[in-house]
């Protein structure tokens, strides 16, 4: 079964409208039915902590006796692709791929002619930093920009010193949070600042790295799990009595992936010899791009050879449904979408594999439809 977005009110983008518009600012989408605008103009501080990788489903499984539970209000959406690299950019500025065109882990630049992995702000095959100032490659604001609060963002430093996360944050006072204490800590510290209404957004990468490594149902991410839910329950008795919104939420879920669900893009080469460029997006949602005169030979190759792993589209075709958003989309989204987007299906996920990449596949993967990826939590705590 596929999930689609739902971009009219049960999705992340539209959790950030009620976050926009009860901070004082405007939003193109329409507010979450869980979360209105009205509840989060009450709060004199707004707390936004996304927690990467925590989608619903393992919330069911883990988060019966957590402390989170309490404040659960229902599921969201993801957007799609139902990754990071695309959820975080949206968070970031309040709009969904259709509008900051970002469309995986690894983005094909036109404007420079590379692939790059966009959140690291390098290139994919030397690691190097891109030469271009983000501001070229990205055209939408940044949210904290947009809303009329005192904004902080709170992460470890190695991801806020990243080039792309500094273009984003700039307009927010950085608090270091490298570790689940610190975290906290400097929630509260942007909490206890002076001043006026304030928007906090705190990013936590704990369980979507272990169920990377280990997998949804690892006892390494059902333990930080719950070490989560004990640090978030003595950071609540330390903000009683401050008059602060809590939202937590996550950008995505993940799906565990066996070895034989792996297609390597090197054990099917003459899929290889239709491509003009390496894959870009993720492992389970990848766009092509496609030498014109091997078109028919991919689009046959992929419907005969590859019909249980994975749906063909055009990548125009998603974009004209509204996979990406609604409204007008961005330019660039054309041509970083590419040709064609392969969407895996079931568990299977597709990788190639540059010269200068080691043959790494991880246990558990995002960016698909399935529930467990495109299903997140709301949980809304008031002080």
């Amino acid at each position: 079964m596929r999930v689609l977005p739902d971009y009219k009110g049960g999705s992340i983008v539209n959790l950030m409208s009620s976050l926009a518009k009860g901070l004082g600012g405007t939003s193109r989408y329409r507010e979450s039915r869980l979360l209105p605008a009205s509840e989060v103009a009450k709060a004199k501080n707004v707390v936004l902590l996304v927690v990467d990788g925590m989608g619903y489903e393992f919330f069911r499984q883990y988060g019966k006796e957590h402390v989170f539970s309490e404040g659960l209000q229902g599921k969201m959406t993801s957007c799609f692709p139902s990754t990071t690299a695309a959820c975080i950019p949206l968070f970031l500025t309040g709009v969904p791929p259709q509008q900051h065109a970002l469309t995986g882990w690894h983005v094909y630049l036109k404007e420079l002619g590379v692939v790059s992995t966009i959140l690291l702000y390098v290139n994919r095959y030397g690691g190097e930093s891109l030469l271009l100032p983000v501001d070229w490659l990205m055209d939408q604001p940044s949210f904290f920009s947009q809303v009329k609060a005192k904004c902080f963002s709170v992460a470890a430093k190695k991801i806020q010193s990243s080039e792309f996360s500094h273009f984003f944050t700039k307009d927010a006072v950085f608090l270091n949070g490298d570790s689940l204490k610190g975290l906290f800590r400097g929630i509260r510290k942007g909490i206890q600042a002076r001043g006026r209404k304030k928007y906090i957004y705190a990013y936590w990468p704990g369980v979507d790295s272990l169920c990377h490594e280990f997998g949804t149902k690892s006892l390494q991410a059902f333990s930080h799990f719950h070490e989560i839910g004990l640090a978030f329950q003595s950071f609540l008795k330390s903000i009683k009595g401050t008059n602060t919104l809590v939202v937590v939420t996550a950008d995505h879920g993940l799906i565990d992936t066996e070895e034989k669900k792996v297609v390597w893009l090197e054990e099917h080469p003459r899929l290889q010899e239709c491509l003009v460029l390496p894959l870009a997006g993720d492992m389970r949602t990848q766009n092509c791009y496609v030498r014109p005169s091997k078109e028919k030979e991919f689009v046959r190759y992929v419907r005969q050879r590859l019909k249980k792993v994975c749906w063909l589209h055009k990548g125009e075709e998603l974009i004209k449904k509204g996979y990406y958003g609604l409204g007008k989309p961005n330019k660039k989204l054309f041509d970083r979408v590419g040709d064609y987007v392969l969407i895996m299906k079931e568990n299977y996920i597709l990788k190639d594999r540059l010269m200068t990449e080691p043959p790494k596949v991880h246990v558990g993967n995002h960016g698909g439809l399935s529930k467990e990826e495109m299903f997140v939590p709301l949980i809304v705590v008031r002080t």
